[in-house]
C-alpha cells in the first residue's frame, strides 16, 4: 500500500514538489506530477554528496534502481542526463538534457581543491599573476595570466563557451 505525505505545493502552477527521503523534495514538471507520485521515491546518495530522486523496483528476482531524470526523458542505459544548473533534485522538464560523458563533466562544479573560487582558475606564484586555463576533447588550452582573479575567470567562460557552447558552465 502506497503512504502518500502531504506536501503543501507551490503557488507556480507550471512545477510541483515530490517529497523524498531523508528530507528531501525533488522538483518536477506539473504535467508529470500525477505519473511520477505513483510511486515511492527516495533521496539516493551521488558520488559528490548530494542526492537524486531514486526508486526501486523488484524486476524477475532482481532490484531494479530508476532514477527520475532518466524516466522523465526516457534515455535507454548508456545514455547520460545532464542537470542544466547543477541541481541533481531539480527535475522540471526545462533543467533535463541528454548529453555525452564530456558534456556532462563540462557543466560540473568547480573542485573541491580549487582555491580561487573560480572554475579554470589558479594561482602562479612565479609570475604573481593568476592563469586560466581549460581542456576540451583531451586537449588543454591555456588561455592567459590576469592580474585578478575575475579576469581570468571571464576569459575562461569566454573560451568555455567558445568549446562547449550551451554546455559550458555558467
Amino acid at each position: 500500500m502506497r503512504v502518500r505525505i502531504y506536501t503543501p505545493q507551490p503557488q507556480d502552477l507550471s512545477y510541483r514538489i515530490i517529497p523524498l527521503t531523508r528530507g528531501q523534495i525533488t522538483l518536477v514538471s506539473a504535467h508529470r506530477y500525477e505519473y511520477l507520485s505513483q510511486w515511492n521515491w527516495h533521496a539516493k546518495i551521488s558520488k559528490d554528496n548530494g542526492f537524486y530522486a531514486s526508486r526501486n523496483e523488484w524486476i524477475d528476482g532482481k532490484c531494479v534502481n530508476f532514477s527520475m531524470h532518466r524516466v522523465i526523458l526516457g534515455v535507454p542505459d548508456g545514455v547520460l542526463v545532464d542537470h542544466k544548473d547543477r541541481d541533481k533534485l531539480n527535475n522540471q522538464d526545462w533543467n533535463l538534457r541528454q548529453a555525452t560523458e564530456a558534456q556532462n563533466q563540462w557543466n560540473r562544479e568547480k573542485s573541491v581543491l580549487n582555491t580561487t573560487g573560480y572554475r579554470g582558475v589558479s594561482f602562479k606564484p612565479s609570475h604573481n599573476k593568476y592563469q586560466a586555463q581549460i581542456t576540451a576533447n583531451g586537449k588543454k588550452y591555456w588561455i592567459g595570466y590576469y592580474d585578478t582573479p575575475e579576469l581570468a575567470a571571464a576569459a575562461y567562460i569566454e573560451k568555455a563557451r567558445e568549446l562547449h557552447g550551451e554546455f559550458s558552465f555558467q
